[in-house]
């Protein structure tokens, strides 16, 4: 009897754990699998063109919903309706060409089934490359400006876009006295403010002396800034 007992409630259990599992895999969120931009897998902080082709591909248990809403995406803060390959359970695409600005730029997606569950996707820091010629936007600032070793000094400026960028520092004869190189998206090589500092120390590490020194800004191998510096111990 006990035997009996036992084996009936190891059914049970087994019974209850199928119907909890069949309950999940009916409830399953849809997930975004993958989204491309101009072929390649978008991840926050990548470079992207003005005009990219925006691929998405989304795995779903259920039918999408059959409103209008089923698939959006949002850039920064406007939002289009996306039409989907098919509202089937399965591999369901969508694809979408804006055109964007020449800034910063926040991707956004949800994707809504029958049963109003929502997944959502985010890139954030997308840098636009419009193709422009590489400038910096105003004059760089510098400050403090006189400085000594104390103080150091700060180099800040915006870029268009983002770039190699070297920094030189020389002396007004046109000698090098300290140079640094920022790669393309990083500090210094952002397309959005960047600011980089001098210690008025020489590449051997030497304080220099009281003097007007210039600094120039180089992006891809052109120049595209220059300033000058005082320093005075």
């Amino acid at each position: 009897m006990d035997f009996n007992i036992t084996n009936n409630l190891s059914i049970l259990k087994k019974i209850l754990i199928i119907l909890f599992l069949t309950s999940c895999a009916a409830n399953a969120y849809p997930t975004i699998e993958a989204v491309s931009a101009d072929g390649a897998k978008l991840y926050s902080g990548d470079s992207i063109s003005i005009t990219p082709t925006i691929n998405i591909t989304i795995e779903s248990s259920l039918d999408l919903t059959s409103e209008s809403d089923a698939i959006v995406i949002r850039i920064n803060n406007t939002d289009s309706n996306l039409t989907p390959s098919t509202r089937s359970a399965g591999t369901i695409t969508a694809s979408h060409q804006p055109t964007l600005s020449d800034s910063a730029t926040t991707f956004r997606i949800w994707v809504k089934d029958t049963n109003g569950e929502t997944t959502t996707w985010e890139a954030t820091n997308l840098l636009v490359d419009s193709g422009a010629a590489l400038s910096i936007l105003g004059n760089p600032l510098n400050f403090p400006n006189p400085c000594n070793a104390d103080t150091g000094t700060a180099i800040g400026y915006k870029l268009t876009k983002p770039a190699n960028i070297t920094v030189s520092i020389h002396d007004l004869m046109g000698n090098l006295i300290w140079k640094r190189s920022y790669a393309s998206g990083t500090n210094g090589g952002r397309a959005t403010y960047n600011e980089i500092v001098w210690d008025v120390k020489t590449e051997s590490g030497s304080v220099v002396g009281n003097g007007i020194y210039v600094y120039l800004i180089i992006g891809d191998g052109k120049l595209i800034s220059k300033g000058k510096i005082a320093v005075i111990k």
